[in-house]
């Protein structure tokens, strides 16, 4: 059974119901669940407030915040909205409430746990001055109230297992700390204690007056590798070999410029080296530093071609390290090993390995050892592959934000787009690409606008509900197509082509359209081209005017607009073309009966017609 004392008190009105909606000058109503008043304390923009049992109903303007805690030995162990979902700004046994407007009417209820209820265990700390010591009790972590002397906690032993211990100014230290007569080392200022049934902590927080001796040793040649200071103030006479200081003195422990410290432990215990270590001297201590004197390091760096990379010593100094093409041999100093490096940007970076290890393709800089062999992998950018984004309005409200389309791998190659077609050039590894766009409504607050976006005429679906951020591969001749401010509309195009018309058609710029005959579904606003030599061109019985032509072939292009379009390509010297398709003369069939006007021939059925007394001829 879950030892867990959780109350979800019904609504009691305390105060009298208030409206549903919020009353002048923007206040916010809401109700507070409470359990027990007296386990919980609360303030309302640092001003005490005062809860009663059950229901508290809160009506304060937007934006003031109030703060739950529990009250010893209580614990605030949750808290739930009228969802019954854990409410946010909960922070381990706090709850800081923001009263913001989509707040209105919620009903949060406040879940409280009694600790003592569980703590079945017990141990005791004695203490000389409990205002010198921070003791916090793991698990619920709560900070023990200690008395001079001896202190009797209770404790849960299933989940408070431990206790720690630091000193209330960091630097002075506390003397020492003991459990059950063992002394406990301290790990930078602080002891962690595991506690037991009816287990004794000694803690002396007050120094002693009196002075401490600080030996140190060293591994072989590392004799002056440090230098000191007492209390932040050099030591300028230190024969490296010891010290005296006062009981509580900072000593600080620095490496020479000279030397690469490896290893530094005070009586016996491993520290966290970085060019300097302070700790505050409570007795007599062994300090041991391993250090050897500053030297060269040898590494050898691999590049396929040094005008797409330039290495440099340190970061980006002036002064870029040599490089020819395959293995370079480079000599470092120990303590400025690090290299950096820029590409060209020309350069496709595939990958970096060290020693054999893929490095992540982030990096640009690295320090190096002796002995490590670094290769680049980088080829020259190609770009051999296109692909089509059409979009309909690059400055409307769903894209007002932003709109960006890039690729996850190159992350220097940049797309602007204008409205309609844009090409977009690109190479296979900079798949895969993400597309992602942000606009919100000027009428509503807070509503972000969607949009629609289609690869090759198919609805790309976001990479989580409800966002606009999409990711997918693109492949040579794609077309993706963004719908920013209108609402795609499917046009159903075919065409009428005679089996001896030789035409090539291609949609949307790039994408050749095998069988024309066939006809295809596309959306309106799509450009379809027809080439061909001696051959006319109409759409829905309009004629197309070519915008090239020679002896060789003639080119014709069209948008599509209307949800059924037909397009018929003939072959010039069917008679049609030495028709003003536009003029309104008569057109006759060969036994004298009026069939139509001379605008209306290309849509007629294959055939021998009369106009203007000429023979026409209309092609199958």
């Amino acid at each position: 059974m879950k030892r867990i004392c959780c109350w979800i008190v019904a609504v009691i009105t305390a105060f009298g119901i208030l409206p549903a909606t919020a009353q002048e000058g923007g206040n916010v109503q809401f109700t507070v669940n409470v359990p027990n008043p007296d386990a919980v304390k609360c303030s309302i923009n640092g001003d005490a407030y005062d809860l009663v049992k059950g229901a508290n109903s809160f009506d304060v303007p937007e934006y003031t915040n109030l703060y739950f805690e529990g009250v010893a030995p209580w614990k605030l162990t949750g808290v739930t909205d009228k969802t019954g979902t854990s409410a946010s700004g909960f922070y381990g046994d706090s709850w800081y409430l923001t009263a913001y407007p989509d707040m209105q009417d919620e009903v949060f209820t406040l879940i409280l746990t009694n600790l003592d209820e569980f703590r079945t265990s017990q141990f005791t700390v004695n203490v000389d001055d409990p205002s010198l010591v921070n003791a916090v009790l793991g698990g619920y972590y709560t900070t023990l109230d200690l008395q001079a002397g001896e202190n009797v906690v209770k404790f849960d032993p299933a989940f408070e297992t431990f206790l720690t211990i630091s000193p209330v100014a960091y630097n002075i230290p506390l003397y020492s700390v003991k459990v059950n007569g063992t002394e406990v080392a301290a790990d930078n200022n602080t002891y962690y204690v595991d506690l037991t049934e009816n287990c004794v902590v000694d803690i002396v927080a007050i120094l002693p007056e009196g002075e401490n001796t600080v030996n140190f040793s060293y591994s072989e040649g590392a004799e002056g590798s440090i230098k000191l200071s007492v209390n932040y103030e050099p030591v300028a006479d230190f024969d490296g070999k010891s010290i005296v200081v006062n009981t509580g003195d900072l000593l600080t422990i620095s490496s020479n410029e000279e030397y690469m410290i490896s290893e530094v432990k005070i009586n016996g215990n491993h520290v966290n080296f970085d060019s300097s270590y302070t700790f505050a001297v409570v007795k007599d201590t062994e300090v041991f530093v391993e250090a050897h004197p500053f030297g060269t390091i040898k590494a050898t760096i691999v590049i396929p071609n040094p005008e797409l990379i330039t290495i440099y010593q340190g970061y980006y100094s002036e002064n870029p390290l040599p490089m020819n093409q395959g293995e370079n041999l480079v000599e470092l100093p120990e303590n400025n090993s690090t290299i950096s490096w820029s590409l060209s940007s020309d350069a496709m970076l595939n990958s970096i390995t060290l020693n054999g290890e893929s490095l992540s393709s982030y990096y640009t800089s690295l320090a190096l050892n002796d002995g490590d062999v670094l290769i680049f992998d980088i080829t020259e950018k190609v770009f051999d592959k296109k692909a089509v984004v059409w979009i309909d309005n690059v400055a409307a409200q769903t894209c007002s934000t932003y709109l960006d389309l890039s690729s996850t791998t190159d992350h220097t190659t940049r797309f602007t787009f204008e409205n309609g077609y844009n090409m977009l050039y690109f190479y296979e590894q900079m798949n895969p690409f993400n597309l992602s766009w942000f606009g919100s409504s000027d009428e509503v607050e807070n509503v972000q606008l969607k949009g629609k976006a289609y690869l090759n005429g198919v609805l790309l679906e976001p990479m989580y509900e409800g966002s606009t951020t999409f990711g997918f591969d693109l492949a040579d001749n794609d077309v993706l197509k963004l719908f920013m401010d209108t609402t795609p509309v499917e046009c159903d195009v075919k065409f009428e082509m005679g089996a001896d018309v030789k035409a090539e058609v291609v949609k949307d710029l790039v994408q050749a359209v095998e069988n024309p005959a066939d006809g295809f579904v596309c959306f309106a606003g799509t450009e379809v081209s027809v080439e061909g030599k001696n051959i006319t061109v109409a759409v829905n019985g309009t004629p197309v005017t070519a915008i090239s032509s020679d002896d060789a072939s003639s080119k014709f292009t069209f948008n599509v607009t209307d949800p059924s379009t037909e397009v018929t390509v003939a072959n010039v010297g069917t008679g049609v073309e030495s028709i003003d398709a536009d003029s309104d003369d008569t057109v006759y069939n060969l036994y004298g009966v009026k069939v139509g006007r001379s605008s209306q021939l290309r849509g007629m059925q294959p055939g021998i017609y009369i106009v203007k007394g000429k023979k026409v001829v209309i092609a199958d």
